[in-house]
């Protein structure tokens, strides 16, 4: 490994990550015409795709035990490190896209990482043609991390379970994997929320909390110290959500009355 890989900062993340699924592409690719050739699929000599599974394999093994050494030393790790279901690999790839200073509000992380909603109400999608609204390889790994919540019994589980019942008993027209995804989003959501108000915050930006969350009038916010326990919160920060969720419950109180 030469030096200048050797000297990785948290600055060059988005250049590792980038590389590691470059290796892992063409792995995959090499595998594919190997898998062709041994089912008969395909005549064609493998000995240079071997050869080359094995060299990108190895390059994409170097990318992430270098990506897993960089992200330790990201402002974000502290409180990625006590979430559950979050190793350095998840937290590289997700890290590496987003610049927060960008993502003014909550919303506008949701979007990037392909979970916002258009004005209608229906989910942004791919359109033949139409440049993505979303971050497409985000997009993918927040499935994963969504996946690896669910899997690991991650406390962000508990929001999955609940908004999976809610659809249950409220969306009786909505098939079971139609349930499932939706769920899954709102966890998603959750933990962006989460991600975006620690991260503005522990960088010193605004953290401008909303009375109206994207469609969503009067909506509370969860906080993250709920979920995430074990990680010292900012009295600041808990004291900027207590007042936002205090104002929005009376809010609610005077539209029932």
């Amino acid at each position: 490994m030469n030096e200048a890989l050797l000297s990785a900062a948290v600055s060059d993340l988005p250049m590792l990550e980038h590389l590691r699924q470059v290796f892992q592409r063409h792995r995959i690719q090499m595998g594919n015409r190997i898998a062709a050739v041994e089912g008969e699929r395909s005549t064609m000599d493998i000995s240079a795709c071997a050869h080359y599974a094995s060299v990108f394999e190895h390059l994409e093994t170097e990318a992430a035990g270098k990506i897993a050494e960089v992200v330790t030393e990201h402002e974000m790790w502290p409180w990625l490190s006590a979430v559950k279901g979050i190793g350095t690999g998840l937290a590289g790839a997700m890290l590496a896209p987003i610049d927060i200073e960008k993502a003014r509000h909550i919303s506008s992380l949701w979007r990037y990482a392909g979970q916002g909603v258009k004005q209608d109400g229906s989910r942004d999608r791919l359109t033949a043609g139409e440049r993505a609204p979303f971050n497409t390889g985000l997009k993918r790994t927040m499935y994963l991390v969504g996946a690896s919540f669910l899997k690991s019994n991650s406390p962000y589980r508990r929001i999955y379970d609940e908004a999976k019942n809610d659809y249950i008993r409220d969306r009786q027209d909505w098939q079971k994997a139609h349930i499932d995804m939706a769920a899954r989003r709102k966890m998603i959501k959750v933990f962006l929320s989460h991600l975006w108000m620690v991260w503005r915050f522990e960088r010193g930006l605004s953290v401008e909390l909303p009375l109206i969350v994207e469609l969503e009038a009067h909506h509370h916010l969860i906080p993250p110290w709920d979920i995430v326990t074990n990680y010292t919160y900012p009295y600041e920060l808990r004291q900027q959500l207590r007042e936002r969720n205090e104002k929005v419950r009376e809010l609610n109180e005077r539209e029932i009355a």
